[in-house]
């Protein structure tokens, strides 16, 4: 070992824990784990649409249209973007939780019963 010059102590680190699993428990795990972070990217809509009415807001002349006055033409309009705002919270929520690998380890580990070793 002349790669190791003046080594007085050598420690090992090589204790492993082996986990034994059914195909649906696994299933099930995975599909958790995919739903939360297809989940992570539903804020995107809601900017998309928050950003759009406001555009529309800001350069737009509402106009009397459909028996309805320009007032009210302008109100559906706040109120769809409070909406929008309301679900971007929600979306922004879920986010916050999303889940990661370690997150999915313990699932796995949890829907696994302990077994001793043989």
């Amino acid at each position: 070992m002349d790669y190791l010059p003046n080594v007085t102590t050598v420690v090992e680190n090589t204790d492993q824990e082996v986990i034994i699993i059914t195909h649906d428990k696994l299933m099930l795990a995975l599909n958790k784990y995919d739903e939360s972070n297809k989940k992570s990217k539903d804020w995107i809509a809601p900017i998309g649409i928050i950003l759009t009415i406001l555009v529309v807001l800001v350069t737009s002349n509402f106009n009397d249209a459909f028996s309805l006055s320009k007032d009210t033409w302008k109100a559906l309009f706040i109120f769809a973007l409070v909406l929008s705002f309301v679900w971007l919270i929600c979306t922004l929520k879920n986010l916050a939780t999303k889940m990661n690998i370690e997150d999915l380890m313990k699932i796995i580990k949890t829907s696994v019963q302990k077994k001793d070793p043989p």
